[in-house]
């Protein structure tokens, strides 16, 4: 009978271990997914600071960007073609 007891104890012990490194864990995966979504930010706002300089020193590719987004099935040939590159 002691043995059973002694077994049950261990048994619990080692579940309140697991929780105990359940839940220790838990601040660290939160802040690795709030460093993942930082890295995504920054670089979807590179990506729009990049088109808008390309906006900016090209007038051509200006007239271009917006319709070639909206009604890129309106764009001539030579627009489309300025428009993928």
């Amino acid at each position: 009978m002691n043995t059973d007891n002694s077994n049950d104890r261990l048994g619990v012990a080692s579940n309140l271990g697991v929780i105990l490194d359940l839940v220790s864990l838990a601040p660290g995966n939160n802040q690795s997914t709030k460093a993942t979504a930082v890295a995504a930010s920054d670089s979807v706002t590179n990506g729009y600071i990049e088109i808008s300089r390309s906006v900016i020193a090209n007038t051509q590719f200006g007239r271009v960007f917006a319709p070639g987004l909206y009604r890129h099935k309106r764009l001539t040939e030579a627009e489309a073609v300025q428009f993928a590159t």
